[in-house]
């Protein structure tokens, strides 16, 4: 009997194994609000999810975009619903009328895509993929059908498992074959946040989802809830072969965590008089919020930004200092093997933050011996002993290289 894949299997290693973020303990942000929830169960069959796909029905957040399946796990996948077998159910959040925003089940939903379109993408072409698709809601027709990308989809199968199905292309298949999977359903629970009418509380929903054995992290939480450019334009930030080499590897992490490092590395540069409550995770959900153009700002309660950077000029701040960075060497951001992020989030912040406290984006600069002397400050070293994430300690390590590096 085939197995049935799961979209949640992980044993790569994480990013963080190179880097030391200091105590960083696992926080609740749940407050005591009550919330009004609505929840539908719905059974897509086959056909029903390709034309949601083509439609642009099903949106995929960012975090998700990098498909990892590799051919014969989806190829399971189809023979599983061709033979009848269940499938996992998968959440969806319901963004607005018309959107579906995938939070679990992206791959098993995408390879029934692929396959129905007769195309696989190529394994060695999926990180430019994600490249193109960023910012983009849909798979064209013309990326789908260019052989650089995509090669034909036929079911493939590990050596030595005999199926009946093996090479067989979805056009291919036997008429009967064909209509009972295009009919075939698929389980779906697509959740609706009525109110209160923020992301804090639907940020809780998935999170909650996430112990019940959905493997998302909370920045793959925060990105699908505020999807914005301003996470596509970290998307491709990450890429940037000088940030790559910060992190000490090429290697994207599978759950978004260097999107995360990105995303904290704006938040205390941009919102650091915003942290509060000790919560990490709840600061960075509200700049998320704060940076999000299509959230209702009545809502936020005062967690607005003091003043809206367009991208660019954004991309531009990164990339005056990692290539500063790079000048001085990288390597001063590092002890004892491991990458010290409160560190360059520090330094991060302090090059900037006369100018923007100036309303622009010029850089302090500052030397390799600068970066080492606030490592060594005892402000700094106190803000690290515990509680990294406390309030207390966060402003002291800002101070210490604000002072050091001014």
């Amino acid at each position: 009997m085939s197995s049935i894949p799961d979209d949640n299997a992980d044993d790569e290693k994480s990013i963080l194994d190179n880097i030391d973020l200091g105590d960083l303990e696992e926080e609740a942000i749940y407050t005591g609000k009550g919330y009004n929830v609505s929840t539908t169960a719905n059974d897509f069959n086959v056909s029903t999810i390709f034309s949601y796909f083509k439609a642009g029905t099903f949106e995929i957040p960012p975090f998700q975009r990098n498909y990892v399946w590799d051919i014969r796990k989806a190829s399971k996948l189809i023979e599983s619903l061709i033979i009848g077998l269940p499938i996992p159910q998968v959440f969806l959040w319901q963004k607005e009328r018309s959107k579906l925003s995938i939070i679990d089940g992206q791959q098993r939903l995408t390879s029934i895509y692929f396959f129905l379109s007769g195309r696989f993408p190529k394994i060695n072409k999926v990180a430019e993929l994600r490249r193109i698709m960023a910012g983009v809601a849909k798979i064209s027709d013309e990326i789908l059908n260019n052989d650089e990308y995509f090669t034909d989809f036929k079911l493939t199968f590990s050596r030595g498992y005999e199926s009946p199905y093996a090479g067989e292309k979805y056009l291919t298949l036997d008429a009967a074959v064909k209509g009972e999977l295009d009919l075939r359903p698929l389980r779906s629970i697509t959740v609706k946040q009525n109110d209160p009418k923020n992301n804090d509380s639907m940020y809780e929903i998935f999170n909650r989802l996430n112990t019940g054995g959905i493997n998302l992290k909370p920045q793959e939480i925060r990105m699908s809830l505020n999807h914005s450019s301003f996470f596509d334009m970290l998307w491709k930030l990450n890429e940037h072969p000088i940030w790559r080499k910060l992190l000490g590897t090429k290697d994207y992490d599978k759950h978004a965590q260097d999107i995360e490092l990105l995303t904290r590395l704006f938040a205390m540069l941009l919102y650091h008089d915003k942290y509060s409550a000790n919560s990490m995770i709840q600061f960075l959900n509200n700049f998320s919020e704060a940076v999000n153009p299509t959230t209702n700002t009545k809502l936020l309660e005062g967690r607005r930004l003091s003043k809206v950077y367009p991208d660019d000029e954004l991309k531009n701040i990164f990339e005056k200092f990692i290539e500063h960075c790079n000048s001085i060497g990288t390597d001063a951001f590092y002890d004892n093997g491991k990458l010290i992020f409160p560190l360059l989030e520090a330094c991060f912040h302090a090059a900037f933050i006369k100018g923007i406290q100036s309303g622009d984006s010029s850089m302090t600069g500052f030397s390799a011996e600068q970066v080492r002397q606030v490592l060594a400050a005892e402000d700094f070293v106190n803000s690290r002993k515990k509680a990294t994430n406390n309030t207390t300690n966060v402003k002291l390590r800002l101070a210490a290289a604000t002072k050091i590096i001014f």
